[in-house]
């Protein structure tokens, strides 16, 4: 299923026990939706304070949501650490070995 999916069947579970998820005024909690549309700059500090305080408050009371978060932060943080890594020295003459052949078949 989804993650998409996952929230929908998630936010109608809580209106159909009669839970408002959605937060009208923008100063109550928000909802695992509104969590979902915001993550990525909720965890780029890319959001209003007061959004990224609601959220907070939210991922606090909300373990699936914490989990989501939890996630994706630890995805960031491998790509980070992946991307901050040298390439082998024996790959790099293998590329250029590479490119110097494809210049001389096409050129």
């Amino acid at each position: 299923m989804s993650s998409e999916g996952m929230w929908t069947r998630l936010e109608d579970r809580f209106q159909r026990a009669g839970l408002n998820l959605d937060s009208e005024d923008g100063t109550g909690e928000c909802s695992c939706s509104e969590l979902a549309e915001n993550l990525f700059e909720f965890l780029d500090h890319q959001i209003p304070r007061e959004l990224e305080r609601r959220l907070e408050r939210h991922i606090a009371g909300c373990a699936d949501c914490q989990d989501r978060a939890e996630a994706e932060e630890h995805v960031r943080t491998i790509l980070k650490s992946s991307c901050a890594q040298s390439a082998p020295a024996t790959l790099r003459v293998r590329i250029a070995q590479q490119i110097a052949v494809y210049k001389r078949v096409t050129y």
